[in-house]
This record gives C-alpha cells, structure tokens and sequence, in this order.
C-alpha cells in the first residue's frame, strides 16, 4: 500500500483547487438543483449553461463531457453547441420521472420562492439543509482531555481494504489514486467523484490532481476523529472528535412535509398522514433528504410501517428550530400498525405496479432484431437507439424507418 502510495504522488501534477464549497451529506444532495450546480465547476460552459444541465436533473461526472441525472441514472454526452438539455433528456430516457412530470425529490433552486405551503416546505428543506452540512464540519464541542470516541458513521468500510474495494469505476480524468484517498478515511460513494469518510461521515467532491486528501479531510471536517488520529502529531491535543447527532424537526415544519409531492401521491394511494409524514420526518432526519422517486418512497414508507423499525428518537418533535431531540418514547407511538393492514396490502399493490414499469423499461432497452442484448447504438441521422452492436454492424438501414444510416454514436447506457 505504502508503495503505491509513493508511486501516486509522484504521479500527481499540482494545480489550484476551485474555490467553492466541496461538501456534502449523502448523495441524496443531488436531489437540490444547488448542488448539482456545484458539480459543474470544471465544466466548459462554452458547449452548453451548467445550470441548464442541472435544472433538467444532471450532474456532472467528471469524465469528458458526461452528465447523468440523479433521477433515472441515464447518462448523456458528447453534447453540441445549442443542444436542449430536456429534449435530450426526454428522447434518450423517456421514462424518467423527471421528464414524465411524475412526482420526485427534486429540489429546484427557485423553488424556495414559490408561495404557499409549497414554497414553505422547500424554503424548509433548503435550510435544514444547509444547517446539517455546517454540522457536520463542528459536530461536537468536548473539554480539553476529551476521550470520547464516537462510533464511525460507515462501519462496513473501516478496513482500507473495504474502502478500496468501493472505488470500482473511480473515474481516473480525477487524477487522485484510490490507494491515496482510502488511506484518508474515504470510500466511494457511487457518484462521480464524490467520497466520504467511513468514520465522521464528511462527504467531499470536486478533486483535483495535485490534493492532499488527508488535508482537505481535516480542512472540510477537524473533528473527524480518524483523521485526527491519522494526522497525529502533526496536530494540537486535548480535542476529542465530535459526534454527529440526529437533528429533530420541529412539530410545524414536520406538517410541511405533506406539501411534498411525493408525500401528495401517498397519501392520494391510500396511506394515513400520520405515517406518510413519520416516514419522510425520519428520513430528512438521518439523510438531510428524502427520497428520488415515487418507488422509493413507497418501499420508505412500507418499511417505515413494520413494528420496531422507525427510530423513536428520530420522530420526537422539539421547540426549538434544528435542536438535537428529546431521546423520550411514548407507549402510543407503536398502536397505529395493527390498524393499517389493509393499507400494507394497497401498497404492496403498488409497488408491483411500478416493478412492472420497471420490467417495461427494462424491456424497452433490448435490442429490436435479437431481443437478447441490450441497445448500444444511436443511428445517424435518425437518432433512433434500436440496435446492440452485434446487429448495427451489418445494416445499411434503421430497421424502424429505413433510413441510410449515416453514423453511429456510442451513448452511456447505466446497467
């Protein structure tokens, strides 16, 4: 490990960081338009306007010119000069629920604006937001001598082996070697270059070639205990790591939540506020987000149903706004699931509905000459994304409108 290590370094070419915050919680922070902008710091904004791509739900990969959007994975590039991001989106990936106008977790970036409960609930969602990501970087405040030791945020991955294992399609445009950040307390996350640290929970993206990833760990989180540990003696005792603690949601911005739009289709499918707006309290609580699609937040809610599985102390409320809960149960707070067996069976009905949508999707994806494999091709000039490979090679015309072909293109296909 020590060895590649040294060979990374060598490798590394030293160039000057983007200024611009680089942090974040989960993933699930791409459901905010704000921080898929934020994505797009070295984007060349000459092909097309960043904030189009993330208005119309993508973020940038980092790799060439590649963007995929959050919401149906689909990955698009090799963009022109005055190409519509939506229509784009909406050929390539006609049913993403984005394009469809389905209910999603998208947070767009004038939507704190808007007016009424809507504009309450999304004004909501930006500043817990914001509040959890500021947090995180000061999660806990101990007297000089402090031993506590918190537990990590990410246990699978303390051994770097496990957190090297995570970077499969690390995209090597980075210029950071996975030995070098695994040896920093980071894993993975799945998305472009984002990664976090198994132990505080910190997520930092926006790499460049020549970082030290160990200094950025200490930069964006000091009180992450590992990195702490790591940098020793290099830093000042008598500072213990901080603890990451659930921050509760006051009673009132709770009620919100079944402004949301996809609180809107459960509640529209049969299932009880109180549940729909126990679910999505819970999961803003832990994740700092909801959910991406109406399917995930089904099966959240389902889950959220089954005796002993939602956390009492994440559904407490508090008075004051972003305060830490009261860690109190209340008898009542398992009675309502004997009562709502009829509604498991509503949402069981659903969640095969969309299953079957999905098959279709899958369906739609295989080639229409040997329905076996999956397209791979857009045929030029109809644009038509019919064919595997296999069977573009010997064809002259689109089987579906007999046009010549002219080229082919190699779209991004997520499997």
């Amino acid at each position: 490990m020590a060895g590649d290590e040294e060979q990374c370094s060598r490798d590394k070419v030293m160039e000057s960081p983007p200024r611009q915050e680089r942090c974040f919680l989960t993933p699930l922070d791409l459901l905010f338009e704000s921080a898929r902008r934020l994505t797009f710091a070295r984007w060349d904004e000459s092909q097309l306007p960043s904030t189009q791509l993330a208005r119309s739900g993508f973020f940038f990969t980092g790799v060439k010119d590649h963007v995929q959007c959050i919401f149906c994975l689909g990955i698009l590039g090799c963009w022109s000069p005055g190409e519509e991001p939506d229509e784009e989106h909406r050929r390539q990936f006609p049913e993403c629920p984005l394009v469809t106008g389905a209910p999603t977790g998208n947070i767009p970036v004038d939507a704190p604006s808007r007016e009424g409960a809507e504009g309450r609930l999304y004004r909501m969602l930006r500043e817990y937001y914001l509040f959890r990501l500021n947090n995180m970087r000061f999660s806990g405040d101990f007297p000089e001598g402090g031993t506590q030791t918190p537990a990590d945020a990410y246990p699978q991955f303390r051994t770097p082996a496990s957190r090297l294992a995570s970077y499969v399609g690390w995209p090597a445009e980075v210029g950071l070697c996975p030995q070098v950040l695994a040896a920093a307390g980071f894993f993975h996350s799945g998305r472009a270059d984002w990664v976090q640290c198994f132990s505080c929970g910190g997520g930092v993206f926006g790499w460049q070639k020549g970082e030290q990833p160990l200094e950025v760990h200490l930069r964006y989180y000091p009180l992450c205990p590992f990195a702490r540990a790591a940098a020793a003696p290099a830093l000042p005792s008598g500072v213990a790591g901080g603890t990451k603690r659930a921050l509760a949601i006051p009673t009132e911005d709770a009620e919100l939540l079944l402004q949301h739009p996809l609180a809107k289709r459960l509640v529209e499918m049969g299932l009880p506020q109180s549940v729909v707006k126990g679910a999505f309290k819970q999961r803003l609580e832990t994740y700092g987000a909801i959910c991406r699609t109406l399917l995930e937040a089904v099966e959240l809610t389902v889950e959220y149903k089954k005796p002993g599985k939602h956390n009492p102390q994440l559904g407490t409320s508090c008075t004051s706004r972003f305060s830490p809960p009261i860690q109190t149960e209340s008898p009542q707070q398992l009675s309502y699931f004997s009562t709502y067996n009829e509604k498991a069976e509503i949402l069981r009905r659903e969640v095969e509905d969309l299953k079957q949508q999905l098959q279709a999707q899958e369906n739609r994806l295989l080639c229409r000459v040997c329905k076996q494999d999956r397209v791979a091709v857009v045929l030029q000039p109809c644009s038509h994304l019919h064919l595997c490979l296999s069977c573009a090679r010997p064809r002259d015309t689109c089987p579906s409108c007999d046009h010549l072909i002219r080229g082919t293109l190699r779209p991004m296909i997520p499997g």
